[in-house]
């Protein structure tokens, strides 16, 4: 394959067609919001724009697909606060992130952006893959632990009651490694729903993609969450 120019790395395809309010207002408008809502601190911020720069500039698929997993976890994050604090606690509402802290979340995702837009004859398929992995990993792994814990009961039950993966035995919610039904159910959908949004917002997008990104994007979700609570 043709070996890409400085200037072509340096000015891709995305913005020779003048997309400039897209590829970089959307990424700014990204990371401004996030600081607004107290979601990273000054660093941080700065971290989350390069990051959204990169989606931006690989496509609007990629870029839906971060900023439906951020405001999806962060709203999560918030939500059934009053229950996380009497289970959790060391739990705060929010928590700004730093840009190390960013970049350590995005970094996969964020490479295979990178390499989309640089690499001519980058094999497509394989840098989606590790992309779509990468996030839905994360969103199933954030709604689990976030839906896990809000949805969490007095007494035994079904649904909602944590147990550790490798013993099956019960334990208290907010254990660090227990899962439950209901967090292993929110996982998949996490997983999913960052496939899906990823599916539909790509050029050309077919019952047969969405099915393909949503089916992909669960199984990711799910996996992730059952190896971060090992």
């Amino acid at each position: 394959p043709r070996r890409r120019s400085v200037a072509e790395m340096l000015v891709p395809l995305a913005l020779r067609h003048r997309q400039w309010a897209f590829v970089l207002g959307a990424p700014l408008a990204f990371a401004l919001v996030a600081l607004r809502k107290k979601s990273v601190n000054k660093s941080g911020a700065v971290g989350g724009f390069l990051v959204a720069l990169a989606c931006s500039m690989a496509g609007a698929q990629f870029l839906a697909a971060l900023l439906w997993f951020f405001v999806s976890s962060t709203l999560l994050t918030r939500f059934g606060s009053k229950r996380k604090k009497q289970v959790e606690e060391d739990y705060k509402v929010g928590g700004q992130r730093s840009a190390i802290q960013v970049f350590s979340n995005a970094l996969a995702g964020t490479v295979a952006c990178v390499l989309w837009v640089v690499w001519d004859g980058a094999p497509q398929p394989l840098l989606v893959g590790v992309f779509l992995g990468h996030f839905a990993c994360c969103c199933g792994d954030t709604w689990a632990s976030e839906m896990g814990v809000a949805f969490t009961r007095e007494g035994f039950s079904f649904w909602s009651q944590p147990f550790l993966i490798t013993t099956f035995q019960a334990v208290p919610p907010g254990t660090n490694g227990g899962v439950s039904v209901v967090g292993t159910l929110a996982s998949v959908m996490g997983g999913l729903s960052v496939g899906v949004v990823f599916a539909l917002s790509a050029p050309g997008a077919s019952v047969a993609s969405v099915v393909a990104c949503g089916a992909y994007g669960a199984a990711a979700g799910f996996g992730g969450s059952m190896i971060d609570s090992v």
